[in-house]
């Protein structure tokens, strides 16, 4: 009897170590970034990349724009500056500079529109960032409450663990073999109480000579239907 009774207290230690061991495994599980995150991330990071890109053109453009200004302003000076005289010179510089001048106009609708872009562009990755931002203190805040849940389930196991070895000593070899076979095979239990005749692994009636026997002590004795080792108090 007091080998049954330290054994099914073995299994009871074996069952809080299943959850903590089950508890931890989840917190694992958890402790990875979501995948709406890892979403958010790179849709930022694709608004950002397009919004530099966007701006270099701009950039690119106006340097186009300037060169394209800074010569009509050096065509328009020897058109209008009298220096040339011959007719013919002088109609080529006026359509020169009529060039230039439409040169320049379409340069600043193109401008124009890039910066209409970069406008709302600027909006969506503002309004991402602040989304994303969001996000991450979140994580960062579930993150640090996991670990420290992480840590207190592996403090729980190792104290549970270092119970189970105390008390598994106290238990004679074989039944500790068999007791740990019938673990594999039922659902981490060895051991089934028997409450009201009942077989609390299965829910089958136990014979009334089978429970005097588990009540005696002396003999060990197994649940006919699913072969746990039967505890009777």
């Amino acid at each position: 009897m007091r080998d049954l009774r330290q054994l099914y207290d073995l299994q009871l230690l074996d069952l809080e170590v299943d959850s903590r061991k089950e508890a931890l495994a989840r917190v694992d599980g958890s402790l990875v970034e979501s995948q709406e995150l890892l979403e958010a991330r790179e849709m930022w990071k694709s608004l950002s990349q397009e919004l530099a890109g966007l701006e270099r053109q701009q950039r690119d453009q106006e340097g186009e724009l300037q060169s394209l200004r800074s010569k009509l302003v050096q065509e328009e000076a020897k058109l209008y500056g009298g220096s040339v005289k011959n007719p013919r010179e002088l109609a080529g510089l006026q359509a020169e500079v009529q060039s230039l001048k439409a040169q320049v106009g379409q340069w600043e609708d193109k401008i124009l529109d890039i910066m209409a872009g970069l406008e709302d562009l600027v909006e969506r990755e503002r309004l991402q960032r602040a989304s994303l931002q969001g996000m991450e203190v979140a994580w960062a805040e579930e993150e640090a409450r996991l670990r420290a849940e992480r840590e207190s389930l592996l403090a729980e196991i190792d104290d549970l663990e270092k119970r189970r070895i105390k008390l598994a000593s106290l238990v004679e070899g074989d039944i500790l073999g068999l007791y740990e076979r019938l673990r594999r095979t039922g659902q981490g239990r060895g051991v089934a109480r028997v409450e009201g005749g009942i077989c609390q692994g299965c829910r089958v009636n136990i014979p009334l000579h089978d429970i005097l026997r588990s009540r005696s002590g002396n003999d060990l004795v197994r649940c006919s239907n699913c072969g746990r080792i039967l505890f009777v108090t």
